[in-house]
């Protein structure tokens, strides 16, 4: 090879490595390139597809061969693994979530079971303590409600007349207060099925009790019936001599009312009627049996006699629509009440929204005193109720003073007066 004076440090043996190295060379740099164009850049939505060595090694030309320079780790610059840069996008984009407190809703119906109060009341950090009030809350509320159906149950009787289930109620009961006073979760949930469960057997208990008393009465009044029945067999052709008595007419008088009664099964005013009727048919018989005793002024005698009975009949007359009105305030039959008497047009509405807020009303008349005289009477009585009031959640009792006055139209009185 001939050798140029423009390049006077080419001499023949460096010439001669030159034309050596020069393919090895080539080769060298044709592998660069092809790499450089074929690896993948990396991104943080793209993983690497191969993994990339701890050293990277480049091909260097020294005098008298090749030699090979290793560059240091820190000099190394490597693409980021694609999970590293996707968490941090994913931390830049989406807020921290913001835990929300556990909040009561009363609105709420009771939950079946306590998944299901779980899953609709998601504990957060920290609110382990108000699930717990929570549940707390939902137990007294079906216990107070358990208590008044207990009270119920007691008054009408049931520790005796509906024994068993009463029975069952008190179990339930008192295994509710045991899980209660564990407070937790479970436990707390579990107070809350017991106390439900408890308020239902005392609920059965009443209508049972109720039921049972109800059957002895019809029994009573069937028998008061009977015995009715009875006595006027035994005035079989005495009829017509007992025509006109006063005594005689309000005993069949008395008679329909009891029959009343009974067909509206209100067997304790029939029960009473009945027995009224009886005792006026048997005095009636008896007045017709005996002489009248001869003494002077017959004539006053007899009227007073006359009068005494007749207040002592309309004492009973009067008792009878006592009976109707409480029996009226404990069906709430306004229309009843408003119909006889009982109540003015003004008294209806307020009624009418008392009865819409209670349930189980029970009244009792009590105190009456008569004043009698001729066709007109007045009577005033104490009206005695126990009820359960639903916007309070709970059994109360009260109490309030009446005054009838009365008029009598051919031996029918009606009311003429409230007060």
């Amino acid at each position: 090879m001939k050798v140029s004076n423009k390049y006077p440090f080419l001499n023949p043996q460096r010439l001669s490595f030159l034309k050596q190295i020069t393919p090895v060379y080539c080769l060298v740099l044709l592998l660069a390139y092809g790499c450089q164009n074929s690896t993948p850049s990396t991104t943080a939505d793209q993983a690497p597809t191969a993994e990339m060595p701890d050293t990277v090694s480049t091909v260097t030309i020294q005098e008298g061969g090749l030699s090979q320079r290793i560059i240091p780790d820190e000099e190394k610059q490597r693409t980021p693994p694609a999970e590293q840069v996707a968490d941090k996008t994913s931390q830049s984009k989406l807020p921290k979530e913001k835990e929300a407190p556990i909040q009561s809703n009363p609105g709420v119906k009771t939950p079946e079971t306590i998944e299901e109060f779980e899953k609709n009341n998601p504990i957060k950090e920290g609110g382990e303590s108000e699930l717990i009030n929570e549940l707390k809350q939902l137990s007294s509320v079906e216990r107070t409600d358990m208590l008044a159906e207990k009270k119920m149950a007691e008054q009408a009787g049931s520790k005796n007349l509906a024994k068993s289930f009463f029975d069952k109620g008190v179990e339930n009961e008192q295994a509710g207060d045991q899980q209660f006073l564990l407070a937790t979760r479970t436990s707390l949930f579990e107070a809350q099925k017991l106390y439900r469960t408890a308020k239902e057997f005392y609920k059965s208990a009443t209508d049972a009790a109720n039921a049972s008393k109800n059957t002895a009465i019809k029994a009573e009044a069937e028998n008061a019936r009977t015995a009715l029945s009875n006595t006027k067999q035994s005035l079989n052709g005495k009829q017509a001599e007992l025509k006109g008595l006063p005594k005689y007419e309000n005993a069949i008088e008395f008679e329909s009312i009891a029959e009343r009664h009974f067909q509206q099964q209100n067997y304790e005013a029939a029960r009473n009627a009945f027995q009224q009727a009886k005792n006026l048919f048997v005095d009636a018989l008896n007045e017709a049996k005996a002489a009248p005793p001869p003494v002077k002024n017959t004539p006053v005698v007899k009227e007073e006699v006359k009068a005494a009975e007749d207040n002592s009949v309309t004492q009973r007359k009067i008792k009878i629509m006592l009976d109707d009105y409480a029996n009226g305030m404990e069906t709430n039959d306004l229309n009843s009440l408003r119909s006889k008497g009982f109540i003015t047009s003004k008294e209806q509405a307020g009624w009418d929204q008392f009865f819409k807020n209670v349930k189980d009303l029970t009244v009792k008349i009590d105190n009456e005193k008569f004043d009698i005289n001729q066709n007109q009477a007045q009577v005033n009585f104490q009206v005695k109720m126990s009820y359960f009031n639903k916007s309070k959640g709970k059994r109360e009792d009260n109490q309030f003073p009446k005054q009838w006055k009365l008029e009598a139209t051919n031996g029918n009185w009606k009311i003429v007066s409230l007060n």
